[in-house]
């Protein structure tokens, strides 16, 4: 039911030389309820939708008395050892690697760019190996935690393809599920595949555009044959941030 800040925020004139945070898009979703486009009514459809993640950013920092990137380090990334990721904030721009399209061009930061929990995670393939390997632990979450984070919920459309809580999945007709999520913005994308039986991860990371990163999926098969190569939606890889 809620609509995409990406596209609402834009379209109903946000100033774009100015940074948007989280609780403007809040107070956005509250104060022009009835101006936004794509309300749609819950539970008919999936699509998926930014908004919702950095709707929770902001309950963590209601929750917690933290800032958010101030509860990512202390919650998350310095008791696991992570100590190359953090949420990216203004005072991060000297120590970020910037982001470029296709061609090499510089890709600038632009109004969005300070919404975090739908983005805005820097990492590196070896932090993000530590997060994997702590899901598939019980440092943080219970085995049915993570039973319904795999579940699939969105039946989007005949075949392969689903979304759980938070991490897309395909799901064979042998009932084999391959976990994974694909990042994209600006110049910078990633993909993070998941073969939980096999207790093998793929991760790639790029800060180049280069839609190839996404098709690291086609070396499931060498490890369990049944994860047959799907080909990428267009807006699966329109999803996590840097």
């Amino acid at each position: 039911g809620l609509p995409n800040y990406l596209y609402f925020m834009d379209k109903l004139g946000w100033d774009k030389k100015k940074f948007m945070t989280n609780k403007d898009v809040y107070a956005w979703l509250v104060q022009k309820k009835k101006q936004i486009p794509g309300i749609a009514a819950p539970d008919k459809r999936f699509s998926y939708c930014n908004t919702n993640y950095a709707l929770l950013a902001l309950l963590i920092e209601k929750i917690s008395g933290q800032t958010y990137p101030e509860f990512m380090k202390s919650t998350v990334f310095e008791p696991l050892g992570m100590t190359n990721s953090y949420v990216y904030t203004l005072a991060d721009s000297a120590r970020s690697n910037p982001s470029y399209d296709w061609r090499g061009q510089l890709i600038p930061l632009n109004a969005m760019d300070l919404v975090y929990g739908d983005k805005n995670i820097f990492s590196t393939c070896r932090d993000l190996l530590l997060w994997d390997r702590t899901l598939r632990s019980d440092l943080i979450f219970t085995d049915s935690t993570l039973k319904a984070a795999y579940t699939p919920y969105s039946n989007e459309k005949p075949g392969v393809h689903n979304y759980g809580l938070g991490w897309r999945m395909n799901v064979y007709p042998d009932n084999s599920k391959l976990i994974f999520h694909n990042g994209w913005w600006h110049g910078n994308n990633a993909s993070f595949i998941r073969m939980l039986p096999e207790g093998i991860t793929i991760i790639l990371t790029g800060n180049k555009y280069n839609r190839g990163i996404y098709r690291a999926k086609q070396l499931t098969p060498l490890f369990n044959a049944s994860y047959g190569y799907v080909p990428e939606e267009e807006d699966s890889t329109k999803t996590t941030g840097k």
